[in-house]
């Protein structure tokens, strides 16, 4: 019985791993075949509709040329004028049928009908002014499919036996071309002559299709068919198609395919037709027959039926093959196995009938000598894991040293741990305290320059009062001088108390402090226009005392000597930065510096103060030049790069 089991489970397995999988990719493959089919079809269906469109293009021009060739005869275009339409219809009547017309109508330029091939005496009555008249009134020559209401054909007096099948209310499809008569080319026509086929009496362009193609071919009005022509070879008979579908290649004005893929079956490909104004009045439909695509698909279940059959017959060949040369084996291996196991110096037995393989026999006498070797095989397993013990035992006692140590390390790193945060303690500590003694010490330094401030502040104002009460002009001079140099001092410790910052002084607020300061001690200061160029440029305390006292200097000369023979003046003051260095430039438009004074050799105490301020302390460069006034340039460099900290 288990054996047996062990027959099916291999039966199963191939039929899972094989069968299975063949049989789902032919089912896939049949669904792609159909599909590939049916495109095909659809797509020869179409081919014919373009045939079609062809057909229909060729029939269109030649009613264009009917209507060209009718506006161009000199009798219509001669007795049109003369209001001879009676003459025009008899003569129209006679060859109309002959070129195969239904209807033919002239007119005059005011749309009143003239003559009538298909009805002579029915005259004077007037067309309804449709928008297509319009473009022919332009020359040229057009052709629509054309929906006749009951009315219509009515005033046309159309004869009964040209519409045998249709109500009097009913609709007729019609193919008209109109032609403007102009005997004069480019001049505005005279009348127009109105051409129409009856596509539900000839079978147009139904007919031509059908009998081209070999397809079947019908014309449907508001889903009534109104024309079919079967293929000549009757195959398949033709069916209409569904009213959704009609209504569809109608709405979207686009064509519509169906299909009905079965024995008589048919693959249809419905196109619009377009009025004069492009907007669809009716369907054709072009039917093509799936004769070919049925008979392919037969032939293909033929071929996988036979491929079925074939697989089959090996199927169960490949199986018997498996029980002979597999399972039969297989039972014939536990029976030796069994017996091998009660007796194993036993012989192992042979197959009915014959010799076992070789392949099976080797494989028996492999198993004996595995057996007899399992003694010995078992005591190499103890000795090594013996010797697997001893060495487990001796990884252990490593362990456990290297425990110990890690033990011993991790008390290390914590007291190392505990020492390093005692130092970080007392570390923040005494950054704490040199914190405190830092604001304690900034505290003291603003207090000192709010001090040194105030007893400037006194000082000035104790020269200011001494100034007052003297008469003597010198004394007046030397007294403003001296409160001019204390309070540009006083501006420096102002901005710093204000500031709260020793190294950042706003040199364009303390020039403009400093400018109007003396614009008030001058006597026509109301004249002196300055310009002060300092955006955003501090400085230091070490390098802004030296530079306001020299700004003080340099602007009491100006006012002092600059202007002295003008109304008003111009003073430019800038400080600018280029590279390592500060350039400090003061400009004046005035009369400049006398032609005989030497600027190196001269002793004032102005200059003198000015030279010692820019070499000692600045450790800079001096520089006056007189053209068109005086311009003096101080250039010094920058507090960081100055080796020996400047003090004031």
């Amino acid at each position: 019985m288990k054996f047996n089991s062990i027959k099916i489970r291999i039966g199963v397995a191939f039929l899972v791993l094989l069968i299975a999988p063949f049989a789902v990719g032919l089912i896939i493959a049949l669904a792609l075949h159909e599909k590939i089919l049916q495109e095909g079809a659809i797509s020869k269906a179409k081919s014919f509709a373009n045939t079609a469109h062809h057909i229909q293009r060729e029939i269109e021009m030649e009613m264009i040329r009917l209507a060209q060739a009718y506006a161009r005869q000199k009798s219509i275009a001669i007795l049109l004028p003369l209001n001879m339409g009676d003459k025009i219809g008899k003569e129209l009547h006679r060859i109309y049928r002959a070129d195969r017309l239904d209807l033919v109508t002239v007119v005059d330029a005011h749309l009143r009908v003239v003559a009538r091939a298909h009805a002579p005496d029915v005259l004077q009555d007037t067309l309804p002014a449709k928008a297509y008249f319009e473009r022919i009134g332009t020359g040229e020559t057009i052709v629509f499919i054309e929906v006749l209401s009951g009315p219509e054909l009515k005033a046309e007096c159309v004869p009964k036996e040209h519409l045998p099948d249709v109500s009097p209310e009913g609709n007729v499809l019609s193919l008209t071309a109109v032609a403007p008569i102009q005997p004069v080319v480019q001049e505005p026509p005279i009348g127009f002559v109105l051409l129409r086929k009856l596509l539900a009496v000839q079978q147009i362009p139904t007919r031509s299709i059908a009998n081209a193609l070999h397809v079947n071919a019908a014309l449907y009005v508001q889903d009534q068919r109104i024309a079919a022509t079967r293929s000549p070879s009757h195959d398949p008979p033709l069916q209409d198609p569904s009213e959704q579908s009609i209504r569809l290649t109608l709405v979207n004005n686009a064509e519509t395919t169906e299909i009905d893929f079965r024995k008589d079956g048919h693959a249809s490909v419905l196109v619009p037709l377009k009025d004069y104004r492009d907007e669809p009045v009716a369907v054709l439909m072009i039917q093509a027959p799936v004769t070919y695509q049925m008979t392919v698909r037969r032939k293909t279940w033929l071929v996988i039926g036979g491929v079925a059959v074939v697989t089959a017959v090996l199927v169960a060949l490949l199986l018997h093959a498996i029980d002979r040369h597999v399972v039969q084996p297989i039972q014939h291996l536990g029976r030796n196995m069994e017996r091998f196991s009660e007796n194993p110096e036993g012989r192992l037995e042979t197959f009915p009938g014959g010799n076992p393989p070789d392949e099976i026999e080797m494989l028996y006498r492999s198993f004996s000598r595995m057996t007899r070797a399992l003694p010995d095989a078992l005591d190499r397993l103890r000795q090594e894991n013996e010797r697997r013990r001893q060495t487990e035992a001796s990884l252990l006692l490593m362990i456990e040293n290297m425990e110990r140590r890690i033990e011993e390390r991790t008390a290390d790193i914590t007291r190392m741990n505990e020492t390093l945060k005692a130092e970080i303690a007392e570390r923040k500590r005494t950054e704490a305290q040199y914190r405190s003694a830092l604001a304690e010490k900034e505290v003291l330094l603003l207090e000192i320059h709010h001090r040194v401030k105030n007893n400037l502040q006194i000082i000035s104002s104790l020269l200011d009062m001494t100034r007052n009460r003297s008469k003597d002009p010198r004394v007046i001079e030397a007294l403003t001088a001296a409160r001019n140099k204390i309070y540009a001092i006083s501006l420096i410790n102002t901005q710093l108390y204000q500031s709260h910052r020793f190294d950042r002084i706003d040199m364009q607020s303390f020039i403009q402090n400093l400018t109007n300061s003396l614009g008030m001690l001058s006597a026509d200061h109301r004249r002196i226009h300055y310009r002060i160029d300092a955006h955003r440029f501090f400085m230091s305390v070490t390098h802004a005392n030296p530079v306001a006292l020299i700004l003080n200097e340099i602007l009491s000369n100006c006012l002092k000597h600059a202007f002295v023979e003008q109304d008003e003046g111009i003073i430019d003051i800038s400080l600018r930065r280029d590279g390592a260095y500060n350039i400090l430039t003061v400009a004046d438009n005035g009369r400049g510096l006398p032609a005989d004074i030497d600027v190196k050799e001269t002793q004032t105490l102005g200059l003198k103060l000015i030279r010692n301020l820019v070499l000692l302390q600045l450790k800079g460069r001096l520089s006056i030049r007189s053209d068109q006034g005086t311009t003096v340039t101080i250039t010094f460099p920058r507090a960081e790069m100055i080796d020996d900290e400047i003090r004031s």
